[in-house]
């Protein structure tokens, strides 16, 4: 009899117990289903935002003058022969490099596939060596292969006076090589103002800064 009476006391309680873990666990799930989703679309979105800030547009006064240099099948051009041809992008680089150089040519490499995006026709991308000293001709050759660099992307190395003197021209330089900032320079034309990127520059946003600067 007194188990009985037991068990009809417990009974109501032990559903009650069920009752209140089933509560929790629901809860921990809603947690999980929402919470995690949100951090992580937070996240997303902070990239996004970020990605926004990542680099600045200036317009400096770059004047061009007839400077030679080596291509990578150690044929000799000029600068200025080379750059007013028509649109071009650039960014200076050195094989040798394992931190900036390389995000700055996968960007160019991805600029290249993307080609048909920008609205200008016959694009132009010029990556300059800033160690010209190591920099030969068939060393940025290989580099550029590495990246997989069609018809429309050239590489070029010099002496050291001379490509001491493109960087200058650009301001790009830094007192040495280690020094060097990510900087891209876009110009639509012969006749249009220099722009200079500073920062870390998706494919994207070149490809944007091209059509927008087209415009103008």
């Amino acid at each position: 009899m007194l188990q009985t009476i037991i068990n009809s006391k417990l009974k109501p309680l032990s559903h009650l117990i069920t009752a209140e873990i089933d509560k929790i666990t629901i809860f921990a799930l809603i947690v999980v289903l929402f919470n995690t989703p949100a951090q992580a679309n937070d996240t997303h979105d902070h990239h996004k935002v970020q990605a926004k800030k990542d680099y600045t547009v200036v317009s400096p006064v770059i004047k061009l003058t007839d400077i030679e240099m080596i291509d990578t099948s150690n044929n000799p051009v000029s600068l200025t022969t080379e750059l007013n041809q028509g649109p071009v992008v650039i960014n200076f680089i050195f094989t040798s490099c394992t931190a900036i150089c390389p995000i700055l040519s996968s960007t160019f490499s991805q600029v290249q596939k993307r080609i048909d995006e920008i609205k200008v026709p016959k694009l132009k991308l010029v990556s300059f060596s800033i160690d010209p000293e190591r920099d030969t001709p068939a060393r940025l050759k290989e580099y550029a292969q590495k990246f997989k660099a069609g018809e429309r992307w050239n590489f070029y190395t010099g002496t050291k006076a001379n490509m001491l003197s493109v960087e200058k021209i650009f301001g790009n330089f830094r007192g040495n090589k280690m020094n060097h900032l990510p900087y891209t320079f876009i110009r639509v034309n012969a006749n249009s103002k220099w722009i200079r990127l500073k920062g870390f520059v998706s494919a994207s946003a070149i490809i944007d800064e091209i059509n927008k600067a087209s415009t103008n």
